[in-house]
């Protein structure tokens, strides 16, 4: 007895799989904002280019512990609070919060860190618990800077503009009076 399977419609199945992941990591990849992925224990399981140069990891990838980031990084709030590990937002995703647009500054060992705007997505599974986390940073670095030169040159400004104001209200003052002892 000769028995035959056709393996057509699960060679296909495989096809169709590899073409789809080539085209998540095309899109991954032609991102210029930094996409990490975290498994529900918070170790990093998928990352594209823009995390590792953004972080000034080479070829070898970032480490995938949790515990390394906690030691080595350092995230502040845009005032200079620090921010807590527990509260970086991977972790608040792992614990189901949506986290959108939350700028930080972000501290690295031999790195020059960076500014950035932070959104972290917990993906869940049928019954609600977090199996992963999606994180994406887009780094607000020079915009952020540009923003804090404006803000600084509108106040000069507007110092400078009650300054002369002052002086005209003190001229005008002046000539109203009758005497120059008024």
């Amino acid at each position: 007895i000769v028995t035959f399977d056709d393996v057509t419609e699960r060679q296909r199945s495989e096809d169709q799989l590899r073409e789809s992941e080539a085209r998540l990591k095309a899109t991954l990849e032609g991102v210029t904002d930094a996409i990490i992925t975290f498994d529900a224990k918070g170790r990093i399981i998928n990352f594209n280019h823009a995390f590792a140069a953004m972080h000034g990891f080479g070829p070898e990838g970032p480490p995938e512990d949790y515990d390394w980031y906690a030691r080595n990084y350092r995230m502040l709030t845009p005032d200079g609070q620090p921010v807590p590990p527990e509260s970086w937002p991977f972790m608040r995703a792992l614990h189901g919060e949506t986290v959108k647009d939350l700028e930080l500054q972000v501290s690295l060992p031999g790195h020059p860190g960076y500014i950035g705007s932070f959104n972290a997505t917990p993906i869940r599974n049928e019954d609600g618990a977090t199996l992963q986390v999606v994180v994406t940073i887009r780094d607000v670095t020079e915009r952020s800077r540009a923003q804090r030169r404006h803000d600084l040159m509108t106040r000069e400004v507007n110092h400078r503009a009650r300054n002369a104001l002052a002086v005209v209200q003190a001229i005008t003052r002046l000539t109203k009076a009758p005497t120059v002892k008024e």
